[in-house]
């Protein structure tokens, strides 16, 4: 059984919401805190109770009435085989005459309902009405097989019996009954609350439960210590399976078993032992009671798909919220290897979405007091996914970021943080993501080339409706463009691509003292410090070496002058500095000491970045 399709009304955060579709495999539901995850999964578990929504959309003056009916409807994909075995269980059902019988015959019936019972697909319509049951469904629930009425509220029913073997059915009958008596409701309602399970963070008794032979987890899994007691007992080559997955999410449990409580002798508790060497001594095995609430969650997801004879829909809201997020990650590979069911999880994880591969991604936002639904279509999802790893990100670099900058490398990732912060102490609390395009730099073609591929991957990206945020611009240096190459990109770019004054970040940071206390922090240089003026003066005897300086007029521009600090290499004038003063024994690196040389010179010289600073926050599009 799966949820093919969903619809909500008057729930919650929810006003009107569906209709969703759902596929085989994993749904992801995202979303910031009280968007409405949980709502959201509460009603799929057809569980729900009354929660009417209000809002002054529906109620503008407090003297209204409110409507105190949420509802919920489902149309729900199952097998002949899962119906049968349903029906299997009635001594006696009722199957609509469907409106291409006009002349009905229990023979006819005995072949409509082996045809159906044949099918690999069924569609069955069910309803919920947000009080804890169900309403019955019109049309009726079984799809595309439209039954032939008898008055308003009557149909035309086979009446069938079961064999006492239950093992066959025999059409004994065609009776005009109320359209009440409808078995496919029956049959939609039993799968629906016998296939279904829900897993979430509260903690409930799940480590103990009165002695019985109910091999049946429950929905909520409060019987789970009597399940496992049935499982050991009965099919231990599985219950050994079931601890053996339950080992790969928790490497640290030895073993897991179910016994008698002490001094109860009418209940049952499920035990673990933490050690390999201590499974022979029963008073070193700890009670599930006393650990984590996790442990319950997973065993009970566990048992429930290794116990499973047909597909399943299993809900788990937040696994985080329970689950070490390497557990959590865990879980879903081990659920992915049980295809078949139907896996609904809710999620702030943008490592989670990735290991769930999902078929289906659902974003909720927060308008007001309402929640709007946007479904975001999976190959889209995928494509991001292949988008970011070509840029060199991840999905968790910008999920919840409120937008982001890309810049050149990776010490521009790390140092210009620290310039933002800086310049905009008491701008809100708006999420920035700075990061590196990284993975094009590594291409074997020129720099335009690389950053064309960039921009044609950004592009990509920009035309999904998606879980990235928007795009603030990208933030280069002017190292191995020319002018008309520069132009160049920042047209194809429209707009978005800006570059540094400067022929590098790191000529920012060719600040003497800066340079000489970064010197100074080596071991090796405990002994014989420099100072701010021994660098001055090295650079001013070294500075406008060819490797280092590039000038087409063919003369050299004076140290520390604004056209001199545009033209030189200043990465490689900080790799030499390094190698001079600590004689070859150290070496610059660019983003640790970048990084280093960035905050001595926001400390010491706070205005120093000033042009800098204006740059980015220009790009931002926010006043410093």
């Amino acid at each position: 059984m799966r949820i093919v399709e969903f619809s909500l009304e008057n729930y919650k955060s929810y006003r009107k919401v569906g209709p969703l579709r759902l596929e085989r495999g994993f749904n992801v539901v995202v979303g910031p805190n009280n968007a409405g995850k949980t709502a959201l999964l509460e009603a799929l578990t057809l569980q729900m109770a009354a929660h009417p929504h209000r809002s002054l959309a529906t109620l503008p003056r407090a003297s209204m009435p409110i409507d105190q009916v949420s509802r919920t409807s489902f149309t729900l994909a199952v097998t002949g085989q899962e119906v049968r075995d349903v029906l299997l269980n009635h001594t006696q059902f009722y199957v609509p005459v469907p409106s291409n019988h006009p002349n009905p015959t229990p023979e006819l019936g005995q072949q409509h309902l082996g045809e159906l019972l044949g099918r690999s697909l069924l569609e069955l319509s069910l309803s919920s009405n947000g009080r804890g049951g169900f309403i019955f469904s019109y049309p009726p629930v079984l799809k595309d097989v439209p039954p032939s009425p008898r008055g308003s509220n009557e149909y035309l029913f086979y009446t069938f019996g079961t064999s006492t073997d239950k093992t066959s059915f025999q059409c004994q009958q065609i009776t005009g009954l109320p359209t009440t008596h409808n078995s496919w409701f029956a049959v939609a309602q039993t799968l629906a609350t016998s296939r279904l399970f829900a897993f979430r963070a509260e903690r409930f008794a799940l480590g103990e439960s009165s002695f019985g032979w109910n091999p049946k987890i429950q929905g909520d899994a409060r019987n789970l210590a009597e399940a496992l007691h049935v499982m050991q007992t009965t099919q231990p080559a599985k219950f050994a399976d079931l601890v053996k997955l339950a080992r790969e999410v928790f490497p640290d449990i030895a073993d897991i078993s179910v016994r008698p409580k002490v001094g109860m002798p009418n209940m049952q508790e499920i035990t673990l032992w933490n050690e390999e060497a201590a499974r022979r001594r029963a008073d070193l095995a700890f009670t599930l009671a006393e650990s984590g609430t996790g442990i319950g969650q997973v065993l009970a997801m566990f048992h429930v798909v290794l116990e499973a004879e047909h597909s399943l829909v299993v809900i788990i809201d937040e696994p985080n919220s329970f689950l070490h997020p390497a557990a959590s990650r865990k879980v879903i590979q081990i659920l992915n290897d049980f295809p078949d069911n139907q896996y609904i999880i809710s999620t702030h994880s943008p490592e989670l979405i990735r290991a769930t591969r999902p078929a289906t991604l659902i974003l909720l936002e927060k308008h007001g007091a309402e929640t709007s639904v946007s479904q975001l279509d999976a190959s889209n999802i995928a494509d991001q996914n292949q988008c970011l790893t070509a840029l060199g990100a991840r999905l968790s670099d910008v999920f919840g970021a409120d937008g982001v900058l890309w810049v050149e490398g990776a010490t521009e990732e790390a140092c210009y943080p620290e310039l933002v912060r800086s310049a905009r102490p008491s701008k809100g609390h708006e999420v920035l993501a700075i990061l590196a395009v990284r993975s094009p730099s590594e291409l074997q073609q020129s720099k335009k080339k690389k950053l064309e591929l960039v921009l044609d991957i950004y592009r990509r990206l920009s035309t999904h409706n998606s879980l990235m945020p928007r795009t603030y611009g990208f933030l280069f240096d002017r190292e191995g463009l020319s002018e008309n190459e520069q132009a160049d990109l920042t047209r194809l770019a429209g707009g978005l691509v800006h570059f540094l004054p400067y022929r590098m970040y790191e000529n920012y940071l060719l600040v003497p003292d800066a340079i000489a206390a970064t010197i100074n922090s080596f071991p090796t240089m405990a002994a014989c410090p420099i100072a701010g003026t021994d660098v001055a003066n090295w650079i001013n005897t070294n500075g406008t070496a060819s490797d280092l300086v590039r000038s087409s007029s063919g003369t050299q521009s004076a140290v520390f002058t604004d056209a001199w600090l545009r033209g030189v290499h200043g990465a490689r004038l900080l790799g030499k500095a390094f190698a001079h003063f600590t004689s070859n024994i150290e070496t610059y690196d660019k983003v640790r000491h970048g990084f280093d040389l960035t905050n001595f010179i926001l400390t010491h010289v706070p205005n120093h970045f000033g042009n800098l600073t204006k740059l980015i926050e220009s790009v931002l599009k926010v006043a410093p």
